[in-house]
């Protein structure tokens, strides 16, 4: 696998971060932003962006933490999010987005305003 360099990958973490701070486009019909999106902005805040083996340990982290969640009610947002964070071949933040932004054209939209 190629590396990603560095503002790069430091570009596709800062978009996601962004797309996960917009926590209307989360909420449920409750009302409420689910735990799982917390709990992964969380981890995206702890990232030491100049050290790459903790940028891999922190999808890792992330992908534990969705196997984990069993709340599958929200809504389509929060399921596509889970779903590209999920895929076992998104080992990257590059591939993370690039999957949201196949599934979800508002999430798209949001991402590339990141680019």
């Amino acid at each position: 696998m190629a590396k990603i360099p560095g503002y790069q990958r430091d570009a596709n973490i800062f978009a996601i971060y962004s797309l996960l701070s917009k926590e209307d486009f989360f909420k449920g019909a409750e009302g409420n932003v689910p735990q799982i999106i917390t709990v992964i902005k969380n981890i995206l805040e702890d990232i030491d962006l100049d050290s790459e083996r903790e940028i891999s340990k922190s999808i890792l982290k992330i992908k534990k933490e969705i196997e984990n969640y069993h709340d599958h009610s929200s809504n389509s947002n929060v399921n596509d999010l889970l779903s590209a964070f999920s895929c076992p071949t998104n080992l990257t933040y590059k591939t993370i987005r690039s999957t949201v932004c196949v599934k979800n054209e508002t999430m798209k939209n949001i991402l590339s305003s990141y680019d």
